[in-house]
């Protein structure tokens, strides 16, 4: 079976991840996904409503095997989180004032090659791209 970027969703939702991504050409194996998540002030609704169930699930995607992922949040510096975070510490991430910033961390010379090469670039914000 030829292996690529377009994504079986039912396969996906049922961990079948031999067949999750197919047809089209592209790399074997295991997809690169970067996430961008908006943790401004403006978040604090989106995030509570559905951005932490978004993310955790991705998290638990990634300790799976079925995607590599990398979560990368906005603020006055780069902040990476790990796919490895406990649970009761990623419940204590919350979007605040001050953490402005999503074109500079897309922008930032340690991210944006990242961007480049990954399969798939996720952004979870209420700004415009």
């Amino acid at each position: 079976m030829v292996h690529g970027r377009q994504l079986a969703f039912v396969s996906a939702l049922t961990r079948q991840w031999d067949t999750a991504f197919l047809h089209l050409a592209g790399s074997e194996g295991t997809r690169n996904i970067i996430l961008v998540v908006d943790m401004s002030g403006s978040m604090c609704g989106l995030w509570e409503v559905g951005g932490r169930e978004f993310v955790w699930g991705l998290i638990l995607l990634a300790r799976e095997g079925g995607i590599n992922l990398r979560i990368f949040l906005t603020g006055s510096t780069v902040a990476e989180c790990p796919v490895t975070i406990p649970f009761s510490v990623f419940l204590r991430l919350t979007p605040g004032h001050g953490r402005e910033g999503f074109r500079d961390t897309l922008q930032h010379s340690y991210i944006a090659p990242l961007l480049e090469a990954a399969d798939c670039v996720l952004c979870w914000t209420d700004g415009q791209l």
